[in-house]
């Protein structure tokens, strides 16, 4: 057993512990016990320090090792879900559609299709579009700006910024932008609420692989929660970086959301 006198100073590394060894964790006792503490008290730990409980981010997990089955070696959906720890595949085709939007055979076969609209979507000097998940109309427009900025030899192309519910983004942004050319986004008509500011951005001319397994995508955070409204319009500045091994996994469907959106 491995005892840890800081919980909080140490989530890094159980979070990395989580992602190497999620198939093999049968249980939340199980993993409070290898590090010396009461489940009760470090399921609270972590769910303060991370806003995500430990549930939600090994669910995450599979998620995304299903995704990486599916687009990558092109398993088929059995396979894929047996893979990635899935127990029941009805359990994982009802969490994948819940993360996706789709279900795990509609999402392989959209592959090429989405794969080709998101070439020619970043080929274009600058556009963006904005999502609305529940538009609604509203006496005060909340909006914050973002700026982006990204390492000098990055190729820019396809960067999605959204307001999340949660800090794990395994679900649909309440208010989002997908930018081309710009190092400047808008998000407006924000309904009140608290959210998390999270972006990712897809190297331009990338492989099919590129732009479904996100794992590789340049990413950037605000890491506290934002509350709207605000007195004041909200201003923020992300700095895009790679993926460090304590980031969760991104899988929402981005360029089925951009082409609905758009559709």
């Amino acid at each position: 057993m491995v005892i840890i006198h800081s919980l909080n100073i140490q989530i890094n590394e159980i979070i990395t512990y989580i992602k190497e060894h999620y198939n093999t964790i049968n249980s939340i006792d199980e993993l409070s016990n290898h590090f010396g503490y009461s489940c009760f008290y470090f399921s609270r730990v972590f769910k303060k320090e991370t806003g995500f409980s430990i549930k939600q981010f090994i669910s995450s997990l599979k998620m995304e090792a299903s995704i990486n089955n599916l687009v990558i070696k092109n398993n088929s959906v059995l396979a894929s879900h047996l893979k990635a720890g899935f127990l029941s595949a009805t359990t994982f085709s009802k969490n994948f559609e819940k993360q996706t939007g789709v279900t795990p055979k509609q999402y392989q076969k959209s592959l090429k299709r989405l794969y080709s609209f998101m070439k020619d979507y970043e080929q274009i000097e600058k556009i963006s579009h904005s999502h609305y998940e529940n538009p609604v109309k509203q006496e005060i427009n909340s909006k914050c700006v973002v700026t982006l900025d990204y390492p000098s030899s990055y190729e820019k192309g396809v960067s999605f910024i959204g307001l999340f519910k949660h800090p794990i983004p395994n679900h649909r942004p309440i208010v989002g932008k997908a930018v081309v050319g710009s190092k400047i986004c808008i998000l407006d008509n924000i309904p009140p609420g608290n959210y998390y500011l999270l972006a990712c951005s897809i190297e331009k001319n990338g492989r099919l692989s590129d732009y479904f397994v996100l794992n590789k995508a340049l990413r950037c955070k605000i890491d506290n929660g934002i509350t709207f409204p605000k007195q004041h319009m909200a201003i923020f500045n992300l700095t895009f970086r790679k993926a460090l091994p304590e980031d969760p996994p991104i899988n929402i469907n981005l360029p089925k959301l951009l082409f609905d959106d758009l559709k």
